[in-house]
């Protein structure tokens, strides 16, 4: 993907009520904004080493949690919010999972580019990890290295 690619879809990405903007989560505003309240959460007060050491586990537990829809700030969520998040399950566990599984991979660089941007965005990042993991159920978990902070400090 090239950079004006990156940057449009950033930009969609920014706004709830496009298309772009809302296609991981099933055109929901509500998810999406649940799944980023979620992420910053997780993300909150990462800013020293030292606490991204003990929240490494917390992350890694979010991460490859099954049972996410009996969460709490899940099940505290609109009825219409949940039944998406539930048909986004189905869809992504049947006949659409290739197409889920594309669409969730096309934004990985860009999310990853946000990251580590001018305006770091991390959160974006995590969302697609969220919904990629939550929805696709793969056995193939991802974690957060639990070295990284001694990788860090070299």
């Amino acid at each position: 993907q090239d950079s004006a690619a990156t940057t449009w879809l950033a930009e969609q990405e920014a706004n709830t009520s496009s298309l772009f903007g809302t296609l991981r989560y099933g055109f929901s505003p509500a998810l999406k904004q649940a799944l980023h309240q979620e992420a910053d959460a997780l993300l909150n007060g990462l800013g020293d080493v030292t606490n991204l050491a003990t929240r490494i586990g917390e992350l890694n537990g979010v991460l490859n949690h099954q049972g996410f829809a009996d969460k709490p700030w899940m099940k505290a969520l609109k009825q219409p919010v949940q039944d998406t998040f539930k048909a986004l399950g189905e869809l992504a566990s049947g006949a659409g999972k290739a197409t889920f599984e594309s669409v969730l991979l096309a934004w990985v660089p860009i999310d990853s580019r946000m990251a580590l941007g001018k305006q770091q965005n991390i959160v974006a990042l995590l969302r697609t990890l969220l919904i990629g993991q939550i929805l696709l159920g793969s056995t193939a978990r991802v974690a957060i290295n639990g070295q990284a902070v001694t990788k860090l400090k070299q």
